[in-house]
């Protein structure tokens, strides 16, 4: 199942200070990494993700068993980067899934490559808009040329009318690759949204300088999705979170 079909419909429910920071337009599968390592050996998450994944009747009486108690489902807006991990303004989830509490916590192993990933694909998304708005107005420039020099050697004569069908044929060749860019910048965009999807992103607010393109706001701000254990400690006056070692296998 993924993820959006279990959070998205939880945000709505969400208020208070964060909600701005939770309402995100992409949502992570947060069932992944499921083996964690710490200095004590490796944790499997699995049962934690089965036990998620169960239906949570209202009733404790029969509700399942909760393995993993300390782990919890982390997620919002990384608000400062330091060298041991990252101040992270959060919903903390527990299942089920509705029952969360709003924190500014501390993470420790933060998915720092995962973030690095994704801000390397919104800089090139972001480069690849402003390129794909380039060609456009250089194909519109360069057709509206050709076409009016075309036109105009239709009805000269002699030396004008070779001149206008020569300058309306080089215009029209410039248009032609104008066209053929932007349509390699559209494919490349497809191709980073749809890796995009695997991450947790919010859209940046729009403004005259940073404008909305592309069918959406140009810029994508990360946001952490991931289980990590309430270790019980404080850090700069922060509970601690830990995601601990990932491990892909």
């Amino acid at each position: 199942m993924k993820a959006s079909a279990l959070i998205k419909p939880l945000l709505a429910a969400l208020g208070g200070f964060f909600c701005v920071v939770l309402c995100c337009d992409s949502s992570a599968d947060p069932f992944r990494f499921p083996k964690r390592t710490f200095p004590g050996g490796i944790v499997s998450l699995e049962p934690l993700f089965e036990y998620w994944k169960m239906p949570h009747p209202d009733s404790a009486t029969n509700a399942p068993v909760r393995p993993l108690a300390a782990w919890k489902l982390v997620r919002g807006k990384v608000t400062q980067e330091r060298m041991s991990g990252w101040v992270v303004d959060a919903q903390v989830f527990s299942p089920p899934p509705t029952t969360n509490r709003t924190l500014r916590i501390f993470l420790l192993h933060a998915p720092v490559t995962e973030k690095a990933e994704f801000e390397n694909l919104t800089a090139e998304r972001d480069q690849l808009i402003a390129n794909k708005g380039a060609a456009g107005r250089g194909f519109y420039s360069a057709q509206t040329f050709a076409n009016s020099d075309g036109y105009a050697s239709a009805v000269a004569s002699g030396e004008k009318a070779r001149r206008l069908r020569q300058e309306a044929s080089e215009m029209q060749q410039k248009a032609n690759t104008y066209s053929s860019n932007e349509k390699s910048i559209e494919a490349r965009l497809k191709e980073i949204d749809l890796a995009l999807e695997k991450y947790s992103w919010t859209l940046m607010p729009t403004s005259p300088a940073y404008p909305a393109y592309y069918g959406s706001a140009i810029g994508k701000e990360y946001i952490v999705e991931w289980f990590a254990l309430d270790t019980g400690t404080f850090q700069f006056g922060l509970p601690v979170f830990d995601c601990g070692f990932y491990l892909s296998h």
